[in-house]
C-alpha cells in the first residue's frame, strides 16, 4: 500500500493521537482506580475510625465522670455522665452498622458486650455509692474492676478494631502511592516512547519526502546544467512521484524539442545561408540574362529544390514571361516562349497580381495552379513575387518533390531573397540601360570629338612638331604608317631594323587619344638600337595623356574665345542696329556691321510685303 504525502503527514500524528488517548485512558482508569480507594478510605474505614475513636473517648470521659461524681458527690457530673452515654450509644450504633466482615462484626459484637458490662458496672457503681457513700474501699474496688475492665475488654477490643481498621487503610494508602508510582512511571515511559516514536516517524516521513525531492532537484539541475538526458529516479506512488514522473515526460518533450528546435535552426542557419549567398551572386553579376540564370541555379541548388523558375512581366503587365528555369524542362520552356497571364487561374498569376505569396502542400489538392507536364514530379509548390521600390516586376516558382516542404519560415527567408533577387535584376536592367545610353552618349561624344578636332585641325596650318638636336622643326602633312597603326590600334608601337646587322635607328609611337578618340601620335626615336623599357613606355603614355588634356583645353580655349568674340560681335551689331528708329537707318546699319564682321565684299537685305492675294514677295 502507497501513502500520498498528505497521508504520510498525517499517519505520526494519528499514531501519536491513538497512543496519547491510549495513554490518557490508562491514566484516567488509574485515577479511577485512586479516586476508588481514597472514597473508601473516606467512606468505610476513616467513620469507623472516627466511631472508635469517639467510643473510646467517650467512655473514657464517663468513667471520668462517674469516678469524680463518686469522689465528690457533686450530681452535675451526672448529667454529663448521661450525655457522654447518648453519645457513645449513637457512635456504638453506627459502628454497629457500618461493621463488614465477619471479623469485624465479632470485634464489634465483643465492643458491645464489654460496653454493656461496664454500662452495668458504672451503674451499679453509682447505685451502691449512692447507698454506701461512705464505703470507699468498696467503691474504689468497683472503680478497679470498671477500670480494668475498660482496659483488657472495651479499650482492648476497640483499639484492636481500630488498628485492623487502620491497617486496612494503610494498605490501601500503599496501593493508591503504588498506583501513583505505576501510573507515573507508566506515563513517564510512554511519553520517552511517544518521544521516541515521533522523531521516528518524523525521520522516516522526512526521508521518504526529502530523498525523493533531492532526486528530483539533482535532475532539475542537471538538466539546467545542459544534461538533457537526465531523470528523475523516483519510483513512489504519491504525489512526488507524480511529480517525477511528469517531470521526466516534460524533460523528454524537451529533449525533443530541444532537438527538433536545433535541426530546425539548423535548417534556417542552412537557408539563411544559402539566401546570403544567393543576394552576395545578385550583387557581383549586372548583366540581366547572366543574372536570372545564376539565380535559378543557385536557388535550386542551395536549398535542394526540383525546379526554380524566374518569370517577368512583359512591357504590358498582362503575362508573366519566363525568363529563367532550370534542368531541361526550363530549357523547353524557354525554347516554348512559356508565360502565364497575369491573374489568370495559375499561381504565378496570382501571386504577380495580389503581390503577396501562394503556397501549395500538396498540388493535387491546390485550385488555382498551372499543372505543368514537363514538371511530373512536383509536390509542391511556392510562387514568390518580386517586387522592387514598391512595384512587382515579376515571379519566382520553387517546386519540390516532398509534399508538405515548405511553411510560413520558409516562405518568410524565400521572400527575402525573392526580393533581394527582384533588387537586383531591376538594378542589373537600369544598369544594362545606363551603359546603353552611356555608350551612346559615348559615341554621340567621340562623333562630336572627332568633328571638333578635325574641324580645329583644318584652321591650323601646321599639324606636328619635331624636337632635334637642331631645334623645333615643324612637321609636313604626311602622316606616317606606324603613326597610323598606333592611333588605329591605340597602343603604344616599338620600331626597329630587326632585319638589319646593325640597326640604324630605335623608334617609341604612343598615340594621344582623349576619351578613346585618337588625336594623334607621340614619337621617340634614337639612333642605334634601343629597348625601350615598360617605365619608359608607362612615362610616354603619361606624357601623351597629359598632352591630350593639355591640347584638348586649349581646343576648348579658343573654342571658347571665338565664341565670346561672336557674342560680343553680335552685341555690338545689335546695339548700334537698336541705337536707331528709323527702319533704312537700321538696315544700313545692319548691312554695313555684318559686311565688315564677315569681311565680305557685298551683303544684301531684302524685306517683303504680303499681297492681297495671300502671297508674299
Amino acid at each position: 500500500m502507497r501513502l500520498t504525502v498528505g497521508q504520510r503527514l498525517a499517519l505520526p500524528f494519528f499514531l501519536i493521537v491513538i497512543l496519547m488517548v491510549a495513554i490518557g485512558a490508562f491514566n484516567v482508569y488509574n485515577l479511577n482506580r485512586l479516586n476508588a480507594n481514597t472514597e473508601e478510605i473516606l467512606r468505610e474505614h476513616q467513620p469507623v475510625l472516627t466511631h472508635i475513636a469517639a467510643i473510646e473517648t467517650g467512655v473514657l470521659f464517663h468513667s471520668l465522670k462517674v469516678e469524680r461524681y463518686v469522689v465528690t458527690g457533686n450530681r452535675a457530673h451526672l448529667r454529663t455522665v448521661e450525655v457522654l452515654r447518648s453519645n457513645v450509644e449513637t457512635n456504638l450504633a453506627e459502628l454497629e452498622g457500618r461493621a463488614q466482615g465477619t471479623e469485624d462484626q465479632q470485634l464489634v459484637q465483643e465492643i458491645r458486650d464489654a460496653y454493656d458490662t461496664y454500662v452495668s458496672l458504672s451503674d451499679g457503681l453509682r447505685a451502691f455509692y449512692q447507698d454506701h457513700p461512705d464505703d470507699k474501699a468498696s467503691v474504689e474496688g468497683r472503680q478497679m474492676r470498671i477500670a480494668a475492665l475498660l482496659e483488657n475488654a472495651l479499650l482492648a477490643k476497640a483499639d484492636l478494631l481500630y488498628q485492623a481498621k487502620q491497617s486496612k487503610a494503610q494498605a490501601l494508602i500503599r496501593a493508591n502511592s503504588a498506583l501513583y508510582q505505576t501510573n507515573f512511571r507508566i506515563t513517564l515511559i510512554s511519553s520517552a516512547v511517544l518521544t521516541v516514536l515521533a522523531i521516528a516517524l518524523s525521520v522516516l516521513v522526512s526521508r521518504s519526502i526529502i530523498v525523493p525531492i533531492g532526486q528530483l532537484v539533482e535532475a532539475t539541475q542537471s538538466i539546467t546544467g545542459g544534461d538533457l538526458a537526465a531523470r528523475a529516479q523516483v519510483r513512489t506512488g504519491d504525489e512526488i512521484g507524480l511529480l517525477a514522473r511528469d517531470f521526466n515526460s516534460m524533460a523528454a518533450q524537451l529533449q525533443e524539442m530541444i532537438g527538433t528546435l536545433e535541426q530546425r535552426v539548423a535548417e534556417r542557419t542552412r537557408n539563411l545561408q544559402a539566401t546570403i549567398e544567393v543576394t552576395r551572386a545578385t550583387t557581383s553579376v549586372l548583366d540581366p540574362g547572366e543574372l536570372l540564370h545564376r539565380v535559378v541555379e543557385l536557388v535550386r541548388e542551395r536549398f535542394a529544390l526540383y525546379y526554380v523558375g524566374l518569370f517577368l512581366l512583359d512591357e504590358a503587365h498582362r503575362f508573366a514571361v519566363l525568363s529563367a528555369g532550370t534542368g531541361e524542362a526550363g530549357q523547353k520552356m524557354l525554347a516554348q516562349a512559356h508565360r502565364l497571364e497575369v491573374g489568370g487561374n495559375s499561381m504565378i498569376g496570382q501571386c504577380t497580381a495580389r503581390a503577396e505569396a501562394r503556397i501549395a502542400l500538396d498540388v493535387g489538392e491546390e485550385a488555382v495552379r498551372f499543372d505543368n507536364p514537363l514538371l511530373p514530379e512536383t509536390r509542391s509548390e511556392m510562387a514568390l513575387p518580386l517586387r522592387s521600390r514598391g512595384w512587382v516586376i515579376g515571379a519566382m516558382t520553387v517546386q519540390s518533390v516532398e509534399e508538405a516542404a515548405f511553411d510560413e519560415t520558409d516562405v518568410a527567408v524565400m521572400q527575402a531573397m525573392a526580393d533581394q533577387v527582384a533588387v537586383a535584376i531591376d538594378n542589373a536592367r537600369l544598369f544594362a540601360e545606363t551603359q546603353a545610353a552611356l555608350k551612346e552618349m559615348e559615341a554621340t561624344h567621340q562623333r562630336y570629338l572627332g568633328q571638333a578636332w578635325a574641324a580645329y585641325a583644318r584652321t591650323r596650318a601646321i599639324s606636328g612638331y619635331a624636337q632635334t638636336d637642331a631645334g623645333v622643326m615643324p612637321l609636313g602633312d604626311q602622316v606616317l604608317p606606324e603613326a597610323q597603326q598606333a592611333m588605329a590600334e591605340q597602343r603604344p608601337v616599338v620600331l626597329s631594323d630587326n632585319g638589319a646587322a646593325a640597326p640604324s635607328s630605335s623608334a617609341l609611337l604612343v598615340p594621344i587619344v582623349l576619351r578613346d578618340q585618337p588625336m594623334g601620335a607621340l614619337g621617340f626615336e634614337e639612333e642605334g638600337r634601343r629597348r625601350w623599357s615598360e617605365d619608359e613606355i608607362a612615362l610616354a603614355e603619361a606624357v601623351a595623356e597629359q598632352l591630350a588634356l593639355a591640347a584638348e583645353n586649349l581646343r576648348l580655349l579658343e573654342e571658347t574665345q571665338r565664341r565670346a568674340a561672336r557674342e560680343r560681335l553680335i552685341g555690338e551689331v545689335t546695339a548700334r542696329v537698336r541705337a536707331s528708329l528709323n527702319l533704312e537707318t537700321v538696315l544700313k546699319t545692319a548691312v554695313g556691321e555684318m559686311r565688315q564682321a564677315l569681311g565680305l565684299d557685298k551683303i544684301a537685305v531684302r524685306l517683303t510685303k504680303e499681297k492681297t492675294d495671300g502671297h508674299s514677295t
